[in-house]
């Protein structure tokens, strides 16, 4: 599992669309990761949010 990276303040918070379209899969397959704590999440009222950073932590981790 990959470290969850440090939040700063200007880190951009993903909705599961645009992390999805990042990653090339489905929004489905996004919640999947992050119900199985591949990929952090930040609620943000009662919408979870997953931080860029994160995201690109996650592809770092799965290319090696």
């Amino acid at each position: 599992m990959p470290s969850t990276p440090k939040l700063s303040p200007t880190d951009e918070l993903w909705d599961d669309e645009r992390t999805a379209a990042f990653l090339g899969v489905s929004r489905v397959t996004v919640r999947r990761l992050r119900r199985k704590k591949l990929l952090p999440t930040v609620k943000v009222g009662a919408a979870a949010r997953t931080p860029r950073s994160a995201v690109l932590a996650y592809v770092a981790a799965q290319i090696g």
